[in-house]
């Protein structure tokens, strides 16, 4: 894609950023000048520019490699950059693929990420089968790595397994219910179908989805299938009669439910359980069974009605730098890398370590992606999901239907 970066519009954010916060650190060697009072204004001053690593897969280099992957932590770190950098000196941003398809390359890449000295890594992908097998290394590497929505989910509930590591999602049996109860009052139905998808994120959200759903005396037809299944006319005839069909399956699988599903004349409200974008922009399903889908996001401040005033800068600050309007992915991977950035403001250090400890100081602020602040029991971030739609044409989510706020 090209971009155009000829102008960085500054959103209206809290980071001050020509000095560091009121914190006492003492310098750490080679890293960070110990912070010194001036006229009552306390200051730091770093010794060479902060890195920080998006670990993300890259368009051109991965098949899910997309735009918002990269230039939402761009527009943060240009944003940054333009108001004076972080403690005197700038912020700068390095790029390293990582494998969608092939997680045992993943390694390789996050030992990449971790020799560029960073202090903070962020994306680290959007699946689950990508950042579990990286935990011990997260944890020995004991840099702060910030993933995106889903990446987290099977193991968010119990603890991440590195206090280094921190996920965007809210926590992910909370968001199932809360999604699944959204849909209860949407529709009231007394019959569902819950199509699942065999893998580690699909055996949670289903575990999760129909438990709840049978705990509120709702009949549920449990169907189930490989994540690279291809023909699901057994599962969709068995699904004759539902209200409402939820599903975990993604992408490819998740293209043929819906389409298959048309065929067979079920016209029953499809719920995506944590996987929305993954179908419609990845799973092929024909254009007109895409309105017939209710998706549930992490974050979706790039939909055009997204009205809170962050996010409309924010599309605002997008189109002005890249000349085209915010894509998926986008403000998810801005919002958590202007986190981490936060967090090394109040660090006034750019040693990992207490980077990692930093940011439990961050106060919460709203971000294109709502409020934002790191819940210390699970490690997790956000703490909101919204209930979108798609547009058929573009594939993009079309409108935000409904803010579920996590208890």
């Amino acid at each position: 894609m090209k971009r155009y970066r000829l102008a960085v519009v500054a959103l209206t954010v809290s980071l001050i950023l020509g000095a560091c916060g009121s914190s006492s650190t003492k310098s750490t060697a080679g890293s960070t000048s110990a912070p010194t009072s001036v006229a009552g204004t306390t200051t730091c001053h770093f010794p060479r520019p902060t890195t920080i690593v998006n670990l993300a897969p890259q368009p051109g280099q991965d098949p899910l490699g997309d735009p918002g992957w990269v230039d939402g932590p761009q527009l943060a770190v240009d944003q940054v950059n333009s108001a004076g950098g972080i403690c005197g000196q700038p912020v700068t941003l390095k790029q390293q693929n990582i494998s969608s398809s092939s997680p045992t390359s993943d390694l390789t890449s996050f030992l990449a990420a971790v020799g560029e000295s960073p202090s903070a890594i962020i994306g680290a992908g959007d699946a689950s089968n990508i950042v579990v097998p990286l935990i011990p290394s997260i944890a020995k590497a004991g840099i702060p790595v910030v993933t995106l929505p889903d990446a987290a989910i099977e193991y968010l509930g119990k603890g991440t397994g590195s206090k280094a590591l921190f996920p965007l999602s809210p926590d992910p049996t909370l968001s199932i219910q809360q999604w699944v109860q959204y849909a209860i009052d949407t529709y009231h139905p007394k019959k569902v179908g819950y199509v699942c998808v065999q893998s580690d994120v699909g055996d949670f959200s289903c575990q999760v989805g129909v438990a709840y759903l049978k705990s509120k005396g709702i009949q549920v037809v449990e169907e189930y299938n490989g994540p690279t299944a291809t023909d699901l006319t057994q599962q969709v005839l068995a699904l004759k009669g539902v209200d409402v069909v939820f599903t975990t399956n993604y992408p490819s699988p998740g293209g043929v439910l819906l389409n298959q599903l048309a065929d067979n004349g079920i016209n029953a409200p499809v719920v995506t359980v944590l996987v929305g974008a993954f179908i419609v922009a990845a799973g092929n399903p024909r254009a007109s069974t895409i309105p017939n889908i209710q998706g549930d996001e992490q974050c979706a401040g790039q939909a055009p009605n997204a009205s809170d005033p962050v996010a409309v800068q924010f599309r605002a600050a997008w189109q002005a730098a890249f000349g085209s309007p915010a894509v998926l992915y986008g403000p998810d991977s801005y919002s958590e890398t202007e986190f981490v950035l936060k967090a090394i403001k109040i660090a006034a250090s750019q040693d990992p370590a207490k980077v990692t400890v930093a940011m439990g100081e961050v106060p919460q602020f709203d971000s294109p992606c709502g409020p934002m602040v790191l819940n210390k029991a699970n490690n997790s971030i956000l703490s909101s999901i919204v209930v979108v739609n798609y547009d058929a044409s573009t594939r993009a989510v079309k409108s935000i239907l409904k803010t579920i706020v996590i208890p």
